[in-house]
């Protein structure tokens, strides 16, 4: 659920940061240059670095959900990952088997 609302945080801050450069184009083209140089200085490198951070997190909260699935997988004595496409668990998966849809 974290990775959910992380991926989806990332992306309302690169839509921010979007409408941040539009704002900041939009002055320039108006000559108001405080304003121009307040969204592009300091307000665009700031939801970048923001949407950055989200991602960042949102990788190591992934890699840690792996690490996570091995333990798992080998506690019950199982040596690969249950989520690879080669182990067991997926290779005999009924939808695997099925060719009903190419005839």
């Amino acid at each position: 659920m974290g990775e959910c609302i992380l991926a989806l945080g990332t992306l309302a801050t690169i839509l921010v940061a979007c409408g941040v450069f539009y704002i900041g184009i939009g002055a320039i083209l108006t000559n108001q240059l405080e304003e121009s140089l307040y969204h592009l200085l300091i307000m665009l490198p700031l939801m970048l670095s923001l949407a950055i951070t989200f991602d960042y997190v949102n990788s190591l909260m992934h890699e840690e959900y792996r690490r996570f699935r091995r333990s798992i997988a080998r506690k019950k004595g199982v040596q690969k990952d249950i989520m690879h496409p080669d182990s067991k668990e997926v290779r005999n998966t009924p939808w695997e088997d099925d060719s009903s849809h190419t005839q």
